[in-house]
């Protein structure tokens, strides 16, 4: 293990195998290695799953507090953890009485390297309600990017899934949806998939990928993850969609909702 620590108010510097750890200096020694153990925990789990036998060095970036987050971040997001996959970068606010287990963001990393990336032009928006163009890397969309991180931390780490303000298993989210109708194909695309409220859209997006996953192979689903594209059309991207698992998107939707309304009844 390689270790570079630099004293003063500046941040603290930790390289343990591919992973380089960098916390704010407020964090005691004692809940850096905690923090340090899990992550390195679910990279490991990680590498296993996506067969990963490359060399790759994940930069972590910890803070006490969101501010530090928010203004450290480069796309300075509201999010409490962020993944700068084109830079294979993590910015994350950390309470030390919280898990630090948090295998999200390290599959955002992961799945992108599954295939060269492509550049959108998109506006992210920020904490501070502005927003930023950005030429972002992607190998992927939104929907199934977010998708997989979720159906992964379901099906891998048996975590509950943050959302609403409190922490829930995946198919106890996706049991709760009532509003259904919001779901059609458009959801594939960011357009589609930022108007249908996060309570609807990340669990479906989690357990569709999950059920594709669970029926028709992890290898599957990276060809479905690398064949969908933002700078594609709906159209394009459904077409994609339906060759690849050869079903249509709203076949699957249906057979979703029915497992879920059957539970309900």
């Amino acid at each position: 293990m390689e270790v570079f620590i630099q004293y003063g108010n500046k941040m603290l510097n930790f390289t343990f195998m591919s992973i380089k750890y960098t916390f704010d200096s407020s964090f005691k020694e004692i809940d850096k290695h905690k923090f340090i153990d899990a992550n390195n925990n679910d990279f490991d789990r990680l590498k296993e799953y996506f067969n990963n036998s490359g060399e790759m060095l994940i930069k972590y970036y910890i803070f006490s507090t969101r501010e530090g987050k928010y203004k450290s971040d480069p796309f300075r997001s509201i999010s409490r953890a962020s993944a700068r996959w084109h830079v294979n970068s993590v910015y994350r606010y950390w309470e030390v009485d919280e898990d630090p287990h948090f295998p999200h963001e390290l599959v955002h990393i992961f799945a992108h390297q599954l295939d060269k990336p492509y550049i959108w032009k998109t506006k992210l928006d920020t904490y501070n309600e502005d927003t930023i163009e950005v030429d972002l890397p992607m190998v992927s969309t939104s929907f199934l990017q977010e998708g997989l991180a979720v159906a992964l931390d379901d099906i891998i780490f048996q975590r509950k899934i943050h959302e609403n303000g409190k922490w829930e298993f995946l198919d106890k989210l996706v049991e709760n949806i009532n509003e259904w109708d919001l779901i059609t194909t458009k959801i594939l695309n960011f357009e589609g998939f930022s108007e249908v409220p996060n309570s609807v859209s990340i669990p479906f997006a989690g357990y569709l990928s999950k059920h594709i996953i669970k029926k028709y192979s992890f290898e599957k689903f990276k060809q479905l993850y690398i064949g969908i594209k933002e700078i594609h059309s709906t159209e394009e991207n459904t077409k994609t969609f339906n060759n690849i698992l050869k079903r249509s998107l709203d076949s699957i939707v249906e057979e979703v909702k029915s497992q879920f309304i059957s539970v309900r009844k």
